[in-house]
């Protein structure tokens, strides 16, 4: 465990959120009417479009400390105290 919270380069940041939102863009437009596929297909892919822009978001607004911290509160690391 680090006693010092790694940050993430802005290149990670900007690949991860990019890659989240073309995703979801991707979903979207493949769930529009004029697209082939069913009507409940289409909106479970609408759903996961959807998704993929929040993953989005919420993965640019991620800094490097909070994400290292909730990794370890997922592993059941105890986080030292200020």
């Amino acid at each position: 465990m680090s006693t010092h919270p790694q940050q993430e380069c802005l290149a990670c940041r900007i690949s991860g959120t990019a890659t989240f939102t073309g995703l979801g863009l991707y979903a979207l437009w493949q769930s529009r009417a004029a697209a082939p596929g069913g009507r409940a297909s289409k909106r479970i892919i609408a759903v996961f479009g959807v998704a993929m822009l929040v993953g989005g978001v919420v993965r640019w607004r991620q800094t490097g400390a909070q994400a290292q911290q909730q990794a370890e509160e997922r592993a059941g690391v105890p986080i030292p105290t200020r």
